[in-house]
């Protein structure tokens, strides 16, 4: 099962035609280092900046048609507004490995 929406993708990819893999490096490379600081806040039961980062990678994953990993920032997002942060390492580890997934798609879609 794909972990990329090739409409989304493609869709994009008419828009940014020479621009694309670059648009996706700078992806994978940004939303490493916003998994990083979001097992940081974990750690310190950040529930704000949990929100702010979740809610950020959201977006720029569903631009680019990552799906898994833009639905599992929703819930992430979602509980971090309520103040909670009790599912967040198990969503976390989803993230990781939704992001992991998604990355190696996009870099073949690149070529």
């Amino acid at each position: 099962m794909s972990h990329i929406d090739l409409e989304i993708y493609n869709s994009l990819g008419e828009v940014m035609e020479d621009e694309l893999p670059s648009l996706v490096m700078d992806f994978i490379s940004d939303a490493d280092g916003k998994i990083k600081l979001l097992k940081q806040h974990v750690k310190h039961d950040d529930a704000e900046n949990i929100f702010s980062v979740s809610h950020s990678l959201k977006s720029s994953s569903a631009n680019l048609g990552a799906v898994k990993m833009s639905k599992i920032c929703e819930t992430i997002e979602a509980d971090s507004r309520k103040g909670s942060t009790e599912r967040a390492p198990e969503l976390i580890e989803n993230l990781t490995e939704a992001f992991h997934h998604s990355s190696e798609e996009l870099k073949q879609l690149i070529g």
